[in-house]
């Protein structure tokens, strides 16, 4: 049979649980002392920890110079390693690479970095994602705010030209279906936009950026490549195309 506690024996828990935090309570940490598990800082002590390469140079640097001490120690109680503190940075050029990357997002306001990036490589600079990406922050583009919606309908709309003869402008996209049993296929149409005529269709289970360009290299040599193409942002048409072909095309 359980009895029900009365006040001194909740008395006595009380004073059991205040001695149970009093013992958890660490006092701070001494000047010069180290840390244990629950203490806190010294108070006045607002210098943060050195944890970057070029933070504890410095440190390396004030040892050396207030106390006269070798490079070796003075690495050991920074805990620096010789060779970090002996590396000499070396100096990247990278004002064409940022100033073409300014010059694309300028001609080309609607691209965003994977674009620019697509159409770097395709240019032939051999500077990896992360190198672009980070000239791209530099510069500011990826802080670059889209139009409200509302004012889409006043931008000003170029007038299409207008077409007078065959192979002036194609349009290109695809289409999806399905089979009878359910399987997924696709198709890449490409049409005459003048005559409209039906200029090629291929078909299969998944198309790639190779496959666009095997269907472009088809069409030009019986008919030539056109004066414009008309594309969406698809992924296939971004993918790594011959240059030579993209110089003679001019997209949408």
């Amino acid at each position: 049979m359980r009895r029900h506690s009365g006040p001194e024996e909740a008395r006595r828990h009380e004073e059991v649980e205040v001695h149970r935090r009093a013992d958890r309570v660490r006092p701070e940490a001494g000047p010069g002392r180290r840390f244990e598990p629950g203490q806190g800082h010294v108070a006045g002590c607002l210098v943060k920890k050195a944890l970057r390469p070029t933070q504890r140079k410095t440190l390396v640097r004030h040892l050396l110079d207030r106390y006269r001490i070798g490079v070796r120690r003075a690495c050991e109680v920074v805990r620096q390693s010789r060779s970090a503190w002996y590396y000499q940075p070396r100096e990247n050029d990278d004002a064409p690479l940022l100033r073409r990357i300014e010059e694309i997002a300028a001609t080309r306001v609607r691209y965003g970095f994977r674009r620019i990036f697509v159409l770097l490589r395709r240019e032939g600079w051999r500077a990896n994602h992360k190198h672009v990406y980070r000239l791209y922050c530099q510069a500011g583009l990826n802080l670059r705010r889209k139009r409200p919606r509302r004012r889409k309908a006043a931008a000003h709309r170029l007038e299409r030209a207008v077409l007078t003869a065959p192979n002036q402008a194609r349009s290109m996209d695809f289409v999806a279906d399905a089979l009878f049993d359910g399987r997924r296929f696709r198709a890449l149409t490409v049409v005459d936009n003048f005559t409209k005529e039906s200029l090629a269709i291929e078909v299969d289970q998944q198309l790639k950026g190779e496959d666009v360009v095997a269907v472009m290299e088809r069409l030009r040599h019986p008919r030539g490549l056109s004066q414009r193409l008309q594309t969406d942002n698809g992924s296939e048409f971004i993918s790594p195309v011959d240059f030579e072909q993209e110089k003679m095309i001019s997209k949408d």
